[in-house]
């Protein structure tokens, strides 16, 4: 295990940019750092002043990073040209969750204001249309091959609808009243993993039929991730563990539990893998930094 210091507050979110092996963290210092893991260093860093940053993601080529707040603004950022955005959009509604499509033509976001998705055309200023209207959203994930956009929050049902024409959402119903905390699909995109307060639960994509479901954890359960090769599947909780299982992609169903932590990072708010599926990477509201560890 590595413990990366940087921060001077709680991490609460983590992306992996999916080509090579950059980690970026976003905290209630309001700063976002992107970390060199094998260095230990940060390569990259900007500063949101006096906001709690919320959400962070890479673009799929790399080439961007999106960053949220829970002041309600969300900024674009290119590592190759400093730290002033390239883009920005204000009043937002306190911001949970970023994706960019799988061409990086698009961002989208959710907020306790419901979600959105902008076209990032050259010069990157454009006008930000409002979907949904359901409010208070957690979180927000687009499918692999591009064409589903999932959200899920406060309310009773996760919601899968077409990116294209979002109109018609199909309604998972997961049966939690406190909600869902976080998304994540598989490699596939058959496989969409929920987070909620109390447990997981696999949902088949195409069928919308419930695969698996499973309570380890003592509390909310805040971070899901399945890793890139659809071998893993990872999650972490407000009981500050995080547990490591086997994962059969092609059933969509959990196997064994390999690896259970507990790194002194407190409630642990997310987890990431790496596109190479070797590392992974937790963050907590204590201790002020966040940790890598093998999932080999």
């Amino acid at each position: 295990m590595r413990t990366f210091r940087g921060h001077t507050g709680f991490v609460e979110s983590l992306a992996f940019s999916p080509v090579g092996s950059l980690v970026a963290s976003g905290g209630s210092d309001g700063r976002v750092c992107v970390w060199d893991p094998p260095a230990g260093q940060i390569v990259y860093e900007v500063q949101m002043e006096g906001e709690n940053i919320g959400a962070v993601a890479f673009a799929p080529d790399g080439a961007y990073l999106a960053a949220g707040s829970h002041s309600g603004n969300v900024r674009l950022f290119s590592l190759a040209e400093g730290s002033e955005p390239v883009s920005s959009w204000a009043d937002q509604g306190r911001v949970t969750a970023l994706t960019f499509t799988p061409d990086s033509k698009r961002l989208a976001w959710s907020s306790y204001s419901g979600w959105a998705i902008d076209f990032l055309a050259a010069p990157f200023r454009v006008s930000v249309q409002h979907q949904g209207g359901s409010g208070h959203l957690f979180i927000l994930r687009i499918s692999p091959d591009g064409k589903t956009i999932a959200t899920a929050g406060k309310g009773p049902h996760i919601l899968l609808d077409d990116l294209q024409s979002p109109h018609n959402p199909v309604e998972l119903t997961h049966g939690d009243r406190r909600g869902v905390w976080n998304l994540a699909f598989s490699p596939d995109g058959r496989t969409l993993a929920a987070a909620l307060s109390g447990g997981v639960q696999l949902w088949d994509t195409a069928t919308h039929s419930l695969l698996d479901e499973w309570k380890d954890h003592d509390d909310c359960v805040t971070g899901i991730t399945i890793s890139p090769d659809g071998s893993r599947l990872l999650t972490c909780s407000w009981d500050h563990i995080a547990r490591l299982y086997q994962f059969d992609l092609a059933g969509g169903k959990r196997g064994p539990l390999v690896g259970c932590y507990d790194w002194n990072v407190g409630r642990l708010f997310d987890v990431a893998i790496s596109p190479d599926s070797t590392l992974a990477v937790a963050g907590g509201d204590a201790g002020e930094y966040l940790v890598a560890w093998d999932v080999e």
